[in-house]
C-alpha cells in the first residue's frame, strides 16, 4: 500500500508550511485526489491518525476530494468524463483523446491557527 508512504510525505509537507508560518495547529488538511491517480481515498485516510500523532496536526480533520477523470477527444474537441464512458468519446464514439484531470495528487487547503 503506497498510501502510508504518500500519507507520510503529505504530513511532512504539511508541517513543513506549518512551521513556516508559526501555526499553533493545523486544525485542517484538504486533499484532491484523481479518479484514475491509483490512490484508495480511504487507504490514505486510514493512515492519517498514526501519521499525525504527537504533531501539530494530531486531531486536525482531513478531508478527500475526488477530481474525475475527464478527457478532451482529440476527434471532436468534446469534454467528458472518462470513467461515466468508458473512456470513448460519447458525442463521436472516437478513443483517443487527452487526458485533462484525475491523476493528481495535491494538498488544496491547509487550515492553521
Amino acid at each position: 500500500m503506497h498510501e502510508f508512504g504518500l500519507m507520510k510525505s503529505i504530513v511532512d509537507i504539511v508541517y513543513e508550511f506549518a512551521m513556516k508560518n508559526r501555526a499553533e495547529k493545523v486544525t485542517k488538511i484538504i486533499v484532491d485526489i484523481g479518479a484514475i491517480s491509483g490512490v484508495v481515498p480511504e487507504y490514505l485516510s486510514f493512515y492519517f491518525e498514526p501519521c499525525t500523532k504527537n504533531t501539530v496536526m494530531e486531531g486536525a480533520q482531513f478531508e478527500t476530494n475526488l477530481i474525475p477523470a475527464i478527457g478532451n477527444c482529440n476527434g471532436c474537441s468534446s469534454t467528458f468524463d472518462l470513467l461515466e464512458n468508458n473512456f470513448v468519446c460519447p458525442a463521436c464514439k472516437g478513443e483517443s483523446w487527452e487526458l485533462t484531470s484525475g491523476k493528481e495528487l495535491n494538498i488544496q487547503g491547509i487550515e492553521v491557527i
